[in-house]
């Protein structure tokens, strides 16, 4: 007995978990020591009467914190929010593709009033509109933000015109995306103010939104302004000649780098030209220039231009996956603005390129030679009661390989070859 009384005189104190200062300790050993950063999350997940993500704790080790593929109930988002107040390492926060409702986002943009985040993704969760005002109900928590990802939401022109009320004062934010928000011509003239007045945005996805050419302009206008923006995407935006001409009247004069994806935007000839021109301007200047067109059809004299152009120019870069050239118009009309230097350099990139074809004796591309052939061989080329439709019937029949798949598509997305022919 007396050999065993230590041990028996020691009695079992049980753990107990506590909170001093923000910090959560262990009381249950003789040192009192801090719960590590998982012990933290496990105890809040507790109190809430919740489960612990099981995604979210291998990461709590690091500065970023991604969610995806979750389903994340308001108890859930309430753990996170306190994890994000309590702990300030984490830098960047991601919540994308998951089925949660706007009083979590609410409840997680509240807790950036206490924390140190630097970037905030919540794509893909097809949020409404009420997002953007939880944006501007906690407008002074999330100023100093300097990445924010809100694509594939249902925002609407509403959301936007809300959340540019709140960042275009932003001194911080340097990146938005904003692709596929169901954006139109309405969110694009608030985008444009945007660009105006953001003194350190450096790059802006507006992709898969209907802005068609009109909202070009007003990004076009916002860019103009814009001392800091070096990428844009505007891929499958339905930007056609007029917007391209626009970016690129909008761009020509500063002497500033410049990323511009319009992928997936079939342009006619003189949109082409206009890049051209922006790129020729480009060479003589000190910046670089990266022109992203895939999946997209060069037309006419414009695209010939623009490949030319491209090639020669050292500090431009083209990149044009699973694009096509089409030059099946016999001749090509532009009508080209003097006033503006972009008008001008297009007419001198337009007059260099007919030049070098006179002298190396190329007056037509190769699908032209074909339907110049063509129409002799049946006789139509002086026989203007034979409709164009007819022609192209003809010349569709006779093309084969790649050149009928070039004509089929250029039928398809401008619905008007009477015009080309």
């Amino acid at each position: 007995v007396v050999l065993f009384r230590p041990f028996l005189a020691r009695a079992v104190v049980p753990a107990r978990l506590g909170n001093l200062g923000g910090q959560y300790w262990d009381d249950s050993s003789e040192n009192v020591q801090p719960l590590d950063i998982q012990g933290k999350y496990l105890k809040i997940c507790s109190e809430l009467g919740t489960r612990p993500l099981s995604m979210v704790l291998p990461q709590l080790n690091g500065e970023s914190i991604e969610i995806r593929y979750a389903s994340l109930t308001e108890r859930e988002a309430r753990a996170m929010a306190a994890l994000l107040k309590c702990h300030q390492k984490f830098k960047s926060f991601t919540l994308s593709k998951s089925r949660v409702k706007t009083e979590s986002i609410s409840i997680l943009i509240q807790s950036l009033k206490s924390s140190n985040l630097d970037s905030l993704t919540l794509s893909g969760n097809k949020l409404s509109h009420n997002l953007c005002q939880n944006f501007q109900k906690f407008s002074k928590f999330v100023t100093y933000l300097s990445n924010l990802g809100l694509s594939n939401n249902h925002l609407l022109d509403r959301g936007i015109s809300v959340l540019v009320s709140n960042f275009k004062e932003h001194n911080s934010l340097r990146t938005l995306n904003l692709s596929n928000v169901q954006m139109s011509l309405s969110g694009a003239k608030q985008i444009g103010v945007l660009l105006a007045h953001c003194p350190r945005l450096e790059e802006l996805d507006l992709s898969m939104n209907s802005i068609t050419e009109k909202g070009a302009a007003f990004v076009a206008a916002g860019l103009h302004e814009s001392h800091t923006v070096r990428g844009v995407r505007l891929a499958k935006t339905g930007i056609s000649a007029k917007g391209v001409v626009a970016l690129a009247s909008g761009w020509i004069d500063k002497n500033a780098d410049l990323c511009l994806d319009l992928s997936g935007c079939n342009f006619q000839s003189v949109a082409c030209l206009y890049l051209a021109a922006l790129v020729s301007a480009v060479g003589g200047m000190s910046c670089k220039i990266k022109l992203v067109l895939n999946g997209t059809i060069f037309s006419g004299v414009g695209g010939e231009c623009l490949l030319r152009e491209a090639s020669a120019s050292e500090n431009t870069t083209l990149l044009a996956d699973k694009s096509r050239m089409l030059t099946l118009e016999k001749t090509s009309k532009f009508e080209i603005d003097l006033s503006d230097r972009a008008g001008k350099v297009a007419a001198k990139v337009l007059l260099n390129h007919d030049r070098e074809n006179e002298e190396a004796g190329r007056k037509t591309s190769t699908i032209q030679k074909v339907v110049s052939e063509k129409l002799a061989d049946w006789g139509l080329q002086d026989k203007p009661e034979v409709s164009n439709k007819d022609i192209l019937v003809k010349c569709m029949e006779s093309l084969s390989g790649d050149h009928r798949d070039v004509v089929k598509l250029d039928v398809g997305v401008n619905g008007r070859m009477e015009d080309k022919i």
